[in-house]
């Protein structure tokens, strides 16, 4: 006999109770009290619920108990019937169910309504028999009509939730074939696993779609790396993909997911290659797999993402695709190559920043100086594009370039410039044809791979930070901008500035906001680069210090270092892979903004004033508002590199909500 599914419950669960509050008077004194009775225990039990499995639970026992009496079940129990199905495990969890439901169910508590307001006539009769359908309600809640809001939760998505994982053996032996399974179980398939919420619209034709793209170094996979699967509603889902393994040793396999275009979430599981199966187990990488997916897009996806693969065993040879759901790009997971570099990205990068550091610092006196300053910008672009693009995707450039506005830069280390790249060439008749940097051609951002970006940033609390004490002119000014952001964008609500790390430490972890702005000096620790600091009140903050996580239920908000230049001699920019990597892996933020190297403290502030302008007030998408930016400073200082230095990690066509 079918069984009542938390996953479904959780779905009609708002019908059910509408349905119950307008036909109250139909049921008995008696049943009113074990209605209510019963509602009460189950809205305990769901606030109490710790886990989504328990608060599925707390709905399914519910309608259990409404199910079984005849005159409620006359009521609501064709509604109870859409919740049942073939037993499935595990269940969902709705965050948001408490506050949409009222407190009581009967309509006569203390004089005042509480749910549906009181109507001017009796309820008309409900439909005899399931088969009739429901009634033509014309009680009203302002405007809305009840029949409205009772279709409205009819059609509100059901929530599904599951677990991603990767099911393989954890040592496989070289050159023999071996089975994985990209799976979403509805059971968690270890304790510390972390479950997705899907939504799911519920018709039978559209079951929520995924696609997954399987990048696995040192094996060779039978047929397509890259399937499109359909979530099942009842049961768990799995893909199966044949590898073969060609290289001895501990290998990693990665597995993306996209959906509607964009990349969602990664997921990744190391596997032994041997000759012969020994004893011991295979360490598993720590990130936890974490996916949003949808039922619709709610912004398109990049014209263009741009993979960048970081080869685990040499962490020195990098790997290129290029991916476009665009007609005229034309790109599905396509491979472009891959370059060698002669050290780590990081220590290849090291005399790259010091020399553009130096160029933020120092002002030109001459008109020649700033004509040179500007080719020496251009010369460093053009020998980034010799340098780190490999002649494939060189030779792609000049065929996308025409069809691109935005690009999205998702790879696996934070160090590379991407954006200061400049191509250029010779044509035919050796005439030199140059571009402009790519951060000017593009509304270019970048990600990591792990998380998906966030699409839409919430309007909320701004806070700005600085240290009390600090020798930058500018701070001050930029401090009083942040807390007037509500100028710009109704619903910004600006708060007091923050000096001391421990508040700013505090507000990560339990903050909910939208902004959180820094003006201060960053330090580069060249001995611990992904641990360097700025410097705030009361010592310095590093991003090993903090362990903030958003998403789910706190809003993933925009996080902008804006590490300024303090008139230091030393090498001193604000060690931005660090930052990230804390930010956007970890932390889960939905956008943050850094600085590659040192920049101007008056341009600084002339950056951050554009930049919230077009993003808060002109509504520009979160890349055009900083391209926009990047092109204002320029304009002033075209010489200065601090134009350049500044980085957005975030959905590119991302923006805050309305």
């Amino acid at each position: 006999m079918p069984q009542i599914q938390p996953q479904k419950a959780l779905g009609r669960i708002d019908a059910i109770v509408t349905v119950l509050i307008v036909s109250w008077n139909e049921l008995s004194t008696e049943e009113q009290e074990q209605v209510e009775a019963l509602y009460e225990q189950m809205r305990e039990a769901y606030a109490a619920a710790q886990w989504d499995f328990q608060q599925g639970e707390a709905v399914v026992t519910f309608l259990q108990a409404l199910d079984a009496m005849p005159g409620v079940r006359a009521l609501v129990g064709h509604l109870i019937d859409e919740t049942k199905g073939p037993k499935t495990r595990g269940g969902a969890g709705d965050p948001d169910l408490l506050d949409r439901l009222p407190d009581r169910l009967d309509r006569g508590i203390q004089g005042e309504p509480v749910g549906p307001p009181v109507m001017a006539a009796p309820p008309p009769k409900l439909w005899e028999s399931p088969e009739a359908g429901p009634p033509h309600l014309s009680m009203t809640r302002g405007e809305e009509s009840l029949e409205e809001t009772a279709e409205a939760l009819h059609e509100k998505p059901t929530l599904l939730t599951r677990y991603p994982n990767l099911d393989c053996p954890d040592q496989v032996i070289v050159n023999e074939r071996f089975s994985l399974f990209v799976q979403l179980l509805i059971e968690a398939p270890e304790p510390e696993a972390e479950a997705i919420t899907i939504e799911d619209t519920g018709e039978p034709e559209h079951p929520p779609e995924v696609e997954i793209v399987v990048r696995a170094r040192g094996f060779d996979i039978e047929g397509s790396n890259t399937r499109t699967i359909q979530v099942d509603r009842e049961d768990d889902t799995e893909e199966r993909f044949v590898l073969i393994p060609r290289r001895l040793g501990d290998q990693q396999i990665r597995v993306d997911f996209y959906q509607f275009g964009r990349r969602i979430g990664t997921i990744r599981r190391n596997v032994l290659v041997v000759e012969h199966l020994v004893e011991g187990e295979t360490p598993q990488p720590e990130e936890l797999a974490v996916l949003e997916l949808r039922t619709a897009p709610t912004i398109p996806p990049p014209d263009l993402e741009l993979c960048v693969e970081l080869d685990r065993h040499d962490s020195r040879t990098l790997y290129f695709e290029l991916h476009s759901t665009k007609e005229k790009v034309g790109y599905n997971h396509a491979k472009f190559g891959q370059v060698t570099l002669q050290g780590s990205p990081l220590e290849k990068m090291q005399a790259v920043y010091q020399e553009m550091s130096r160029m933020a610092g120092t002002a030109p006196s001459t008109p020649e100086e700033r004509a040179y300053a500007e080719r020496r910008l251009a010369a460093i672009g053009n020998e980034l594009w010799d340098e780190l693009i490999p002649n494939e995707l060189k030779r792609e450039y000049w065929r996308f370039k025409r069809h691109v506005h935005s690009i999205l830069v998702t790879s696996d280390e934070p160090w590379m410039p991407w954006e200061i790249i400049k191509p250029y060439r010779y044509n035919n008749e050796g005439e030199r044809e140059d571009e402009p940097f790519l951060c000017q051609q593009f509304a270019i951002s970048r990600w990591l791979s792990g998380p998906g970006t966030a699409d839409l940033l919430p309007v909320g609390a701004a806070r700005p930070v600085a240290p009390s004490r600090i020798n930058l002119r500018s701070v001050q000014e930029e401090l009083s901008f942040v807390g007037q952001l509500d100028q710009l964008r109704p619903g910004i609500v600006p708060l007091a500035p923050f000096s001391d790390r421990l508040q700013v430490l505090d507000w990560l972890e339990h903050g909910e906001f939208s902004v959180l702005h820094f003006a201060c000096h960053g330090q580069f620790d060249a001995t611990l680069p992904n641990d360097s600091a700025i410097t705030l009140s009361g010592g310095p903050l590093r991003p090993s210090d903090i362990r903030a996580r958003f998403g789910g239920r706190r809003p993933r908000p925009l996080i902008f270092i804006n590490a300024c230049y303090g008139a230091r001699e030393e090498f001193s920019f604000t060690g931005l892979g660090g930052w990230a990597s804390r930010l956007v892996k970890d932390a889960r933020v939905g956008a943050f903004i850094g600085a590659m190297w040192e920049v101007n403290d008056a341009l600084a502030l002339q950056f951050a004033r554009r930049f919230y302008k077009a993003l808060l007030q002109e509504n520009h998408i979160i890349s055009d508002a900083f391209r926009l930016a990047r092109e204002e400073i320029r304009q002033a200082a075209p010489y200065n590199s601090t134009w350049l230095a500044y980085v957005l990690y975030a959905d590119p066509e991302g923006r805050m909500q309305e």
